[in-house]
């Protein structure tokens, strides 16, 4: 595991900084040891390898970004992200963002403009909403995925208060992904809230389950 104190080491980060962080190897583990505190307008992720984000919290601007850059594939295991304050995220860069603990900031929305974001479970986008929010998930022209990274964790059941919108003059994605891939078998993406929005909406793989319930 490679501490934050090097990624960090001679940088300076003031409020409204943009951070960008490179991977290293195949899997670099980070372990940021607590919170970035100075509030960030975004984060940049680069290097086309692995990154698995643990033990801290991010503060950032009320809206931000997250990028994602090429093959990166960025890993939000059990780092927060603005933990106690309303957050809404834009996700941009061809690369894989994958939420994978749970989130307790109180109010997310996500917005998905590029590549994939995989969730495992509601509760890794944030605390449910209390009543609909239609656009909790923007879906901008990037795809929402079920499981992790190429690897199903089972049936995901997001929560009716939790609406995807697809954005006017724009295509979103849903993906199921395989629990067994050369059995074809997919697991069920259950999404209990509206899917709204004039966009167009692409479900893939054709064999895969989605329910709108």
């Amino acid at each position: 595991s490679t501490s934050w104190a090097s990624v960090i080491a001679g940088k300076t980060i003031n409020e409204g900084d943009t951070l960008q962080i490179s991977a290293g190897g195949a899997l670099t583990s980070y372990s940021l040891g607590g919170w970035i505190s100075p509030r960030l307008k975004g984060l940049v992720f680069t290097g086309g390898k692995a990154m698995n984000l643990s033990n801290g919290a991010f503060n950032l601007d009320e809206t931000a970004m997250i990028e994602v850059q090429g093959t990166t594939r960025v890993i939000l295991n059990t780092v927060q992200l603005n933990p106690s304050s309303a957050l809404n995220l834009e996700k941009t860069g061809t690369g894989t963002l994958q939420f994978l603990g749970v989130q307790s900031c109180p109010a997310l929305k996500l917005t998905i403009t590029e590549g994939p974001v995989y969730v495992h479970q509601d509760a890794a986008l944030g605390v449910v909403p209390t009543a609909l929010v239609a656009d909790a998930i923007m879906l901008n022209g990037g795809r929402l995925c079920n499981g992790f990274s190429n690897t199903s964790l089972g049936t995901v059941t997001l929560a009716a208060t939790r609406g995807i919108t697809i954005a006017e003059g724009k295509t979103g994605g849903i993906q199921v992904i395989a629990s067994e891939v050369s059995g074809q078998r997919y697991s069920d993406f259950v999404i209990r809230g509206p899917i709204t929005g004039a966009g167009d909406l692409v479900i893939t793989p054709t064999a895969a389950k989605v329910a709108n319930l």
